[in-house]
């Protein structure tokens, strides 16, 4: 075998190895039809409120007048201490100021 014999044979298994190093023969994929689903959007979950005691809190006494803003709403009721008595019970929203004065403070 001579130089030119090898020389040939190199390239010729050159040739012959060289697609299959590089990935062989790639086929491009079609671009798909549709356009994919958003989860987001199907996404579904149970909801359930979560039980909470709620007890009667004193959020502030002392001499009249009283302010108190309610970050959270919901009912409130009033009471005299020293009478003992309810002065007003009702729903109130969330950032609710509520103010109790005397009645003859106007």
């Amino acid at each position: 075998m001579n130089a030119s014999d090898f020389i040939l044979a190199v390239a010729l298994l050159s040739l012959a190895v060289l697609p299959l190093i590089s990935g062989g023969c790639k086929h491009e994929q079609p671009a798909p039809t549709t356009k994919p689903t958003d989860v987001r959007k199907e996404a579904v979950w149970q909801e359930t409120p979560l039980r909470i005691a709620q007890d009667p809190v004193c959020v502030t006494q002392g001499p009249s007048p009283q302010v108190h803003i309610f970050d959270v709403g919901g009912p409130i009721r009033v009471v005299d201490l020293t009478a003992g008595r309810p002065l007003i019970a009702m729903e109130v929203k969330d950032r609710t100021l509520v103010r109790v004065d005397d009645p003859t403070a106007w």
